[in-house]
């Protein structure tokens, strides 16, 4: 059979690995995940920000966990609308950080001014 042009790979944190046929799991770094945790919804109050982030206690979560994070809008239209501008605030990628028992974000530069809630889910 001919390659079509195509090349099926796998994202790893450092490079795309290419799979082939032959492609065992052994030889792709972070094949298995683990196990799913959560998802958890949390409320991030406005009040509680302090120094551009905020920590809450999460119960079961370790600081090598992989945590990901979703918004949860509600209210009216506009109330949704200024909770994701908010949201929009913390970097998913690298303004969310598991420690042990609890969940810490961060934001750059302006810290939300409404309250909102995520839910968040993480792999071990």
């Amino acid at each position: 059979m001919s390659n079509l042009g195509f090349e099926l790979t796998y994202k790893t944190a450092s490079s795309n690995v290419a799979l082939y046929p032959r492609t065992i799991k052994s030889q792709v770094l972070g094949w298995n995940v683990g196990e799913m945790f959560g998802p958890y919804t949390l409320t991030l109050l406005q009040s509680q920000w302090s120094q551009g982030s905020i920590t809450l206690p999460l119960e079961d979560v370790i600081s090598t966990d992989r945590v990901k994070c979703i918004k949860l809008l509600s209210g009216t239209s506009e109330e949704m609308m200024a909770q994701d501008r908010a949201f929009n605030l913390i970097d998913p990628l690298i303004g969310i950080e598991s420690k042990n028992g609890q969940i810490k974000f961060t934001c750059t530069n302006i810290v939300p001014t409404v309250d909102l809630q995520v839910q968040v889910s993480w792999t071990r």
